[in-house]
Protein backbone atom coordinates (compact mmCIF):
# COMPACT_ATOMS: atom_id res chain seq x y z
CA UNK A 1 0.00 0.00 0.00
CA UNK A 2 1.36 3.47 -0.70
CA UNK A 3 0.69 6.33 1.99
CA UNK A 4 -1.31 9.32 1.03
CA UNK A 5 0.51 12.36 0.63
CA UNK A 6 1.87 14.70 2.95
CA UNK A 7 -0.46 18.06 3.10
CA UNK A 8 1.36 21.30 1.87
CA UNK A 9 0.79 22.55 5.05
CA UNK A 10 2.57 20.46 7.06
CA UNK A 11 5.44 20.40 4.59
CA UNK A 12 5.80 23.72 5.01
CA UNK A 13 5.65 23.67 8.77
CA UNK A 14 8.44 20.62 8.48
CA UNK A 15 10.91 23.13 6.51
CA UNK A 16 10.16 25.81 8.43
CA UNK A 17 11.17 24.10 11.35
CA UNK A 18 14.31 22.48 10.37
CA UNK A 19 15.48 25.60 9.20
CA UNK A 20 14.79 27.39 12.28
CA UNK A 21 16.05 24.88 14.03
CA UNK A 22 19.60 25.35 12.41
CA UNK A 23 19.55 28.43 15.08
CA UNK A 24 20.10 26.42 18.28
CA UNK A 25 23.84 26.31 18.49
CA UNK A 26 24.42 29.97 17.96
CA UNK A 27 21.29 30.86 20.39
CA UNK A 28 22.42 28.34 22.52
CA UNK A 29 26.05 29.82 22.80
CA UNK A 30 24.16 33.59 22.84
CA UNK A 31 21.61 32.73 26.05
CA UNK A 32 25.04 31.21 27.35
CA UNK A 33 27.31 34.20 26.97
CA UNK A 34 24.49 36.66 28.79
CA UNK A 35 24.02 33.67 31.31
CA UNK A 36 27.46 33.95 32.12
CA UNK A 37 27.84 37.43 32.08
CA UNK A 38 24.66 38.36 34.24
CA UNK A 39 25.24 35.20 36.87
CA UNK A 40 28.15 35.59 37.45
CA UNK A 41 30.34 32.70 39.35
CA UNK A 42 27.74 29.60 39.10
CA UNK A 43 28.20 26.20 40.69
CA UNK A 44 30.94 24.11 38.80
CA UNK A 45 29.00 22.23 36.87
CA UNK A 46 26.71 24.41 35.91
CA UNK A 47 29.36 27.26 35.50
CA UNK A 48 31.53 24.66 33.33
CA UNK A 49 28.60 23.74 30.81
CA UNK A 50 28.26 27.75 30.24
CA UNK A 51 31.72 28.32 29.27
CA UNK A 52 32.09 25.20 27.30
CA UNK A 53 28.82 26.55 25.24
CA UNK A 54 30.28 29.87 24.95
CA UNK A 55 33.90 28.48 23.98
CA UNK A 56 31.73 26.92 21.40
CA UNK A 57 30.29 30.05 20.21
CA UNK A 58 33.33 31.53 19.52
CA UNK A 59 35.40 28.90 18.38
CA UNK A 60 33.16 27.30 16.03
CA UNK A 61 31.21 30.11 15.00
CA UNK A 62 32.29 30.85 11.82
CA UNK A 63 32.11 27.09 10.35
CA UNK A 64 28.62 26.73 11.83
CA UNK A 65 27.65 29.80 10.15
CA UNK A 66 29.02 28.77 6.67
CA UNK A 67 27.84 25.13 7.00
CA UNK A 68 24.07 25.95 8.21
CA UNK A 69 23.90 28.94 5.63
CA UNK A 70 24.44 25.64 2.95
CA UNK A 71 21.89 23.34 5.05
CA UNK A 72 19.48 26.39 4.62
CA UNK A 73 19.75 26.37 1.14
CA UNK A 74 20.18 23.00 0.48
CA UNK A 75 16.39 22.24 2.67
CA UNK A 76 14.31 24.03 0.09
CA UNK A 77 13.23 20.97 -1.91
CA UNK A 78 14.38 18.15 0.16
CA UNK A 79 12.26 15.60 1.97
CA UNK A 80 11.99 14.95 6.05
CA UNK A 81 13.77 12.15 5.51
CA UNK A 82 16.44 13.44 3.78
CA UNK A 83 16.90 16.02 6.00
CA UNK A 84 16.80 14.52 9.26
CA UNK A 85 19.86 11.59 7.76
CA UNK A 86 21.43 14.91 6.88
CA UNK A 87 21.01 15.92 10.36
CA UNK A 88 22.49 12.93 11.48
CA UNK A 89 25.61 13.39 10.07
CA UNK A 90 25.82 17.37 10.08
CA UNK A 91 28.42 17.09 13.21
CA UNK A 92 31.07 15.04 11.11
CA UNK A 93 30.81 17.78 8.54
CA UNK A 94 31.38 20.36 10.87
CA UNK A 95 34.45 18.44 12.04
CA UNK A 96 35.24 19.17 8.34
CA UNK A 97 34.35 22.82 8.40
CA UNK A 98 36.45 23.31 11.56
CA UNK A 99 39.48 21.59 10.32
CA UNK A 100 39.31 24.38 7.83
CA UNK A 101 39.23 26.88 10.20
CA UNK A 102 42.09 25.34 12.45
CA UNK A 103 44.10 24.78 9.42
CA UNK A 104 43.48 28.65 8.65
CA UNK A 105 44.71 29.94 12.27
CA UNK A 106 47.97 28.01 12.30
CA UNK A 107 48.97 29.16 8.81
CA UNK A 108 48.32 33.29 10.38
CA UNK A 109 50.63 32.12 13.42
CA UNK A 110 52.77 30.88 11.17
CA UNK A 111 52.62 34.30 8.99
CA UNK A 112 52.95 36.29 12.18
CA UNK A 113 55.52 34.39 14.07
CA UNK A 114 53.03 33.22 17.39
CA UNK A 115 52.64 29.67 18.47
CA UNK A 116 48.84 28.39 17.65
CA UNK A 117 48.72 24.68 18.81
CA UNK A 118 45.98 24.54 16.57
CA UNK A 119 46.47 20.72 16.39
CA UNK A 120 45.70 20.17 19.84
CA UNK A 121 42.94 22.77 19.56
CA UNK A 122 41.41 20.91 16.57
CA UNK A 123 41.42 17.69 18.88
CA UNK A 124 39.63 19.28 21.79
CA UNK A 125 37.57 21.52 19.24
CA UNK A 126 36.11 18.10 17.77
CA UNK A 127 35.28 16.41 20.34
CA UNK A 128 32.92 19.59 21.52
CA UNK A 129 31.35 19.81 18.58
CA UNK A 130 30.50 15.83 18.35
CA UNK A 131 29.50 15.87 21.95
CA UNK A 132 27.35 19.47 21.24
CA UNK A 133 26.51 18.43 17.66
CA UNK A 134 24.82 15.14 18.52
CA UNK A 135 22.90 16.69 21.44
CA UNK A 136 21.36 19.77 19.43
CA UNK A 137 20.92 16.74 16.95
CA UNK A 138 18.57 14.88 19.24
CA UNK A 139 17.13 17.74 20.12
CA UNK A 140 15.95 18.76 17.13
CA UNK A 141 15.13 15.62 15.75
CA UNK A 142 13.36 15.06 18.43
CA UNK A 143 11.25 18.11 18.91
CA UNK A 144 11.01 17.64 14.96
CA UNK A 145 8.75 14.32 15.32
CA UNK A 146 6.72 16.07 17.96
CA UNK A 147 6.22 19.31 15.92
CA UNK A 148 5.46 17.21 12.44
CA UNK A 149 4.63 13.44 13.81
CA UNK A 150 5.49 10.87 11.25
CA UNK A 151 3.09 9.69 8.32
CA UNK A 152 1.81 6.12 9.65
CA UNK A 153 0.25 3.46 7.07
CA UNK A 154 -3.47 3.46 7.24
CA UNK A 155 -5.14 0.81 9.46
CA UNK A 156 -6.37 -2.24 7.09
Amino acid sequence: MTQPPIPDDQVVRMRTFYRASLALPIVAAGVAMLLGRAAGDMPRPLGELIAWLILSGVCGGLPYLVLAAGAFRWMRDRTEREIRRAALWSPLLMIGAYAVECVAYGLLGDVFGQATHAGPIFVLGSECIVIFGYVYVAIVLALGAAIVPPRRAPAS
